[in-house]
C-alpha cells in the first residue's frame, strides 16, 4: 500500500523517510522545518511553492505573536513585600445576605453563639513620618535612628494636629498627589488580595473621604468575619505599580509649550520643531515603575454584629456620604489649611491622571491618542479638580453581589420608592394610561410630531417630575429615612 501526501508518493525507503521527516498522517501533520528546507534545496524549488499540504487531521495552530509585541511587565512580587499565606482549609462564606452562625459552625462563634456578620475596616494612604515612628516604637526625635526606612518610603512628612505639614517646603506633595490619583487602583488590588487570602468572594460597602491632611481614607463594611492579622497582612502586602514614563521633571511651562504639527500629525517642540516621543516610544524606555502606591501602617478593623446599635451607627456613617462630594468633607478654617490645600491642588494640576491626559505634554511626551484639540497642561479629568482632591472615581464603592440584586431589581425599587413617596402626599399618576403599546414609526408618518416638539415635551415632563418630587419632600416633615432596598425587603 502506498501512502500519498499532497498528491505525491512518499519515499518507500524507511531510512529516507526518517531522514526527510515523513511520518504517518496520524503522527505528525507535516515534516519538520529542517526536513522541508533540505527537500527544497534538493529539488530547487522555493518554500512558497512547496507549502506543506497533507491529508488527515490538522494539528492546532501554535501561538501567534503580533509584529509589535505588547508591553509586558514582570509580575514578580517586590522583595520588601511580606508574603501572605492563603488559608485554603477555610470553607467559603455566603456571598450575598449576612447570616448568623451557631456554636457548631466551622467558622467559629461570637458572644452567645452568634457569629460576627460584618467587619468594619479603615485604610488610608501614606501616613506622616511621626505616626510611623510612634507605631514602630520610636519617638519623633529618634526618627532617623534604628527605624526601617523602607517603611517610611510612603510617608509625606510630619503634620500637625490640624493636618497641615510642619514644614511645607519638605512635605512630599508629589507623592501625596500621585497616591490620591492611584488610590482607586490600590483599593482594587487590596480587594483582590483579600479574596485570595480568605478564600471566598468578599463583598463590601465602602466610601472614600479625605483626612485632615487631605489624604484619601477608605471606610468599608465587609460581610463575613476576617481576623485583624489577615487584614493587616494583606494591607502590608498590597501595592500598585504605575508603569508609566518618568514624569518627575517638567520640561515645558508658561508660553513655551508643545505645539501641534499637521505634517507630523503630532506635537512638536516649539523651538526645534522636533516631534515629541509618542506614548509607545516612551513606554519602551521604561525600566522601573514611575510610582508605587501603598497603604499606610494604620489599619483599623472591628467586628460588628448585625442588628445591634453599633451596626446602625456604622451604617449611618457610611451612607451619609451618598449625597456628598469629597470636597464638601473638607472645610479650611485657617490660612494654614488653605495654603496646604492650594499646594496639593497645584501639584494635582501637573500630575497625569491617565495615559490620555494632556498633562503629559508638559513632560515632553505625547499622550496616548494625541489630537489637535488637546491643550498642553489642561485636562478635563476629575482628578485635577479641587472638588475631588485627586480621587477621580466614585467615592461610594459597592461590590456587585453586596445586595444580591440585579440592576433591574434596583431600578424597580427606586421607581416604587418614588411612587410611594408621591402617593403619601396625594400625588398620583392617574392621568397616565395604564397600558401602552409601542410601535415603530415609519418615515413620513403624519401622526408623528416634529422632533423639536418631542424634545420640548420630554423636557417639560422631566421638569414636572422634578417639581412633584421636590413638593413631596417639602410636604413631608423631613427627607425620608428609609431606603428603596429596605422597602423592597
Amino acid at each position: 500500500m502506498v501512502r500519498r501526501r499532497a498528491g505525491r508518493e512518499s519515499p518507500r525507503d524507511p531510512a529516507r523517510r526518517r531522514a526527510l521527516g515523513w511520518r504517518a498522517p496520524n503522527q505528525v501533520p507535516f515534516p519538520s522545518r529542517s526536513a522541508r528546507a533540505a527537500s527544497h534545496r534538493k529539488r530547487g524549488r522555493s518554500r512558497s511553492e512547496t507549502a506543506p499540504r497533507h491529508r488527515g487531521p490538522v494539528a492546532p495552530p501554535g501561538p501567534t505573536y503580533p509584529a509589535d509585541p505588547e508591553h509586558r511587565r514582570a509580575t514578580r512580587t517586590r522583595s520588601p513585600t511580606p508574603p501572605v499565606a492563603l488559608p485554603f482549609a477555610r470553607s467559603p462564606l455566603p456571598v450575598t445576605m449576612p447570616q448568623a452562625y451557631g456554636p457548631t459552625s466551622p467558622h467559629g462563634a461570637g458572644p452567645l453563639g452568634v457569629r460576627h456578620t460584618a467587619v468594619s475596616v479603615t485604610l488610608n494612604g501614606g501616613v506622616p513620618a511621626t505616626a510611623v515612628a510612634e507605631r514602630a516604637g520610636y519617638s519623633a526625635r529618634g526618627l532617623g535612628r534604628g527605624l526601617d526606612h523602607d517603611r517610611l518610603h510612603h510617608s509625606y512628612g510630619k503634620v500637625r494636629a490640624d493636618g497641615t505639614p510642619v514644614d511645607p517646603d519638605s512635605y512630599d506633595y508629589r507623592r501625596a498627589a500621585r497616591d490620591a490619583v492611584h488610590f482607586a487602583a490600590l483599593l482594587d488590588r487590596f480587594v483582590q488580595n483579600l479574596r485570595r487570602c480568605v478564600g471566598w468572594d468578599v463583598q463590601y460597602f465602602s466610601t472614600v473621604e479625605p483626612q485632615r491632611r487631605l489624604a484619601p481614607h477608605w471606610h468599608a463594611a465587609i460581610r463575613g468575619s476576617i481576623s485583624r492579622a489577615e487584614l493587616r497582612a494583606v494591607a502590608e502586602a498590597t501595592y500598585h505599580q504605575v508603569w508609566w514614563p518618568n514624569h518627575d521633571e517638567i520640561k515645558y511651562s508658561g508660553d513655551n509649550r508643545p505645539v501641534w504639527d499637521a505634517r507630523a500629525k503630532g506635537f512638536v517642540d516649539p523651538t526645534t520643531r522636533e516631534p515629541l516621543p509618542t506614548w509607545d516610544e516612551a513606554l519602551d524606555q521604561v525600566e522601573r515603575p514611575a510610582h508605587v502606591a501603598r497603604f499606610g501602617v494604620q489599619v483599623h478593623s472591628k467586628s460588628i454584629l448585625g442588628g445591634t446599635e453599633e451596626a446602625g451607627r456604622h451604617i449611618g456613617y457610611l451612607t451619609k456620604y451618598l449625597t456628598k462630594s469629597i470636597g464638601e468633607c473638607f472645610d479650611a478654617r485657617t490660612t494654614r489649611q488653605e495654603d496646604h490645600a492650594e499646594r496639593l491642588c497645584a501639584e494635582l494640576a501637573v500630575t497625569p491622571c491617565s495615559p490620555q491626559c494632556p498633562v503629559w505634554l508638559l513632560y515632553g511626551i505625547q499622550p496616548k491618542g494625541a489630537r489637535l484639540s488637546m491643550e498642553p497642561g489642561r485636562c478635563k479629568g476629575k482628578a485635577h479638580k479641587r472638588s475631588t482632591l485627586g480621587v477621580a472615581g466614585r467615592r461610594v464603592l459597592v461590590s456587585r453581589k453586596w445586595s444580591g440584586k440585579s440592576l433591574a431589581d434596583h431600578k424597580h425599587d427606586r421607581k416604587e420608592f418614588v411612587r410611594q413617596l408621591l402617593a403619601d402626599v396625594g400625588i398620583t399618576g392617574d392621568d397616565q394610561p395604564k397600558r401602552v403599546v409601542w410601535n415603530n414609526v415609519r418615515p413620513g408618518d403624519p401622526n408623528v410630531p416634529p422632533r423639536p416638539h418631542l424634545l420640548l415635551r420630554a423636557v417639560a415632563e422631566r421638569r414636572r417630575w422634578k417639581a412633584e418630587y421636590t413638593a413631596a419632600l417639602l410636604a413631608s416633615a423631613s427627607p425620608p429615612d428609609r431606603s428603596a432596598t429596605s422597602q423592597a425587603a
